[in-house]
C-alpha cells in the first residue's frame, strides 16, 4: 500500500507542476483539491459495510480510501455457538486481531465517521494538503435541513 500511495503522490505532484504549475510550499506541502465519495453494501442508513474515498480532482486518482464494517462472520457464528462463556471469551480474545469490525456507531454515522478519519489520516500522512471548497480544515458532520416539501421550494435559482 505504501508503494502506491507513494506513486499516486509523485505522479499528483508532477500533474500539478507540469500542467497546473502549481508546487510545494516551502515545507514541501502541496495543496491539491479533491473530491470525497462513498459507496455502501445497502441503500439507506442500514448497510453494515461501505467504503469511502478522497479522489483528486484534476488527475482522478485515489489519494486515500477506508472501509468500515460493522459487521463481522465469525463474531457471528461465535454469538450463536452453543458452547460455555470461558471457551466464548476464549475464542473472542483469539480472533480479536482478525476481527473485520471497525466501527461501532449507526449505519447513517458511518460516511461522516469516514469522511473525518480520511481527512485526518491522508494529510498527516501523503504530505498534500486538501482543499475543500478553499478551506484547509477538517470537514464538519453536515447539518440536518428541513426536507422541501414542494419542488418550487427545492429547486431555486443559483442552488446549481
Amino acid at each position: 500500500m505504501k508503494q502506491y500511495q507513494e506513486r499516486v503522490v509523485a505522479g499528483i505532484y508532477k500533474y500539478y507542476a507540469e500542467e497546473l504549475h502549481i508546487y510545494p510550499d516551502d515545507n514541501g506541502i502541496l495543496d491539491i483539491e479533491v473530491s470525497y465519495d462513498g459507496s455502501w453494501m445497502t441503500s439507506g442508513h442500514k448497510s453494515k459495510i461501505g467504503a469511502a474515498f478522497v479522489i483528486d480532482c484534476f488527475t482522478g486518482s485515489v489519494v486515500d480510501y477506508l472501509v468500515l464494517s460493522s459487521y463481522c462472520g465469525t463474531c457471528t457464528v461465535l454469538s450463536r455457538k452453543k458452547i460455555s462463556s470461558d471457551e466464548r471469551k476464549k475464542l473472542k480474545e483469539k480472533h480479536q486481531s482478525k476481527c473485520k469490525v471497525n466501527y461501532t456507531g449507526s449505519s447513517g454515522g458511518m460516511e461522516k465517521e469516514a469522511a473525518v478519519t480520511l481527512w485526518k489520516s491522508s494529510s498527516e500522512t501523503l504530505e498534500v494538503q486538501k482543499v475543500f471548497e478553499g478551506k484547509r480544515s477538517t470537514p464538519r458532520p453536515a447539518k440536518k435541513r428541513k426536507r422541501s416539501t414542494t419542488k418550487e421550494e427545492h429547486y431555486k435559482s443559483g442552488d446549481f
